[in-house]
């Protein structure tokens, strides 16, 4: 793993993970789009990012992915005309059947986890007593 980056390896074991890669769409093109991502990346100086996706990146490979395989004659098996229901349907028939007994909604885990480990005096003090500092880094980096 190449945290915090996503090496064309790991969004290689993505696609078959979650058969994103079918008769259609085979692994060169995912490979291509992993590359149009990372192609478009502007590098600033204090991230060395040598072919690899961040967060943001990331989800602009599933939209390129989404795309793809849910609204291009050339590969879609259930066309939609837009890109939310392309991204939808990429998560509920990809994603989604993989891990059937997790709960992967917002309403669900996730939330869960920002109530108790997030949004708590703990970390909210922490915040407070650091607010200046974190107020200077992000200045510098954004």
């Amino acid at each position: 793993m190449s945290y915090p980056f996503i090496s064309s390896q790991e969004i290689g074991q993505f696609c078959e993970t979650y058969h994103i890669i079918d008769n259609k769409l085979v692994s060169a093109i995912c490979d291509t789009q992993f590359e149009a991502v990372t192609g478009n990346q502007k590098i600033k100086s204090y991230m060395k990012i040598k072919n690899g996706l961040i967060r943001y990146d990331f989800i602009e490979f599933l939209v390129r992915i989404a795309k793809l395989k849910y609204m291009s004659s050339d590969f879609a098996k259930i066309k939609v005309k837009t890109f939310t229901e392309a991204f939808r349907n990429l998560i509920e028939i990809n994603i989604r059947p993989v891990h059937p007994d997790k709960d992967i909604s917002i309403e669900g885990y996730w939330q869960k986890w920002r109530d108790l480990k997030l949004w708590n005096l703990e970390c909210n003090d922490i915040l407070d007593a650091n607010l200046s500092s974190l107020h200077k880094v992000h200045d510098f980096y954004c």
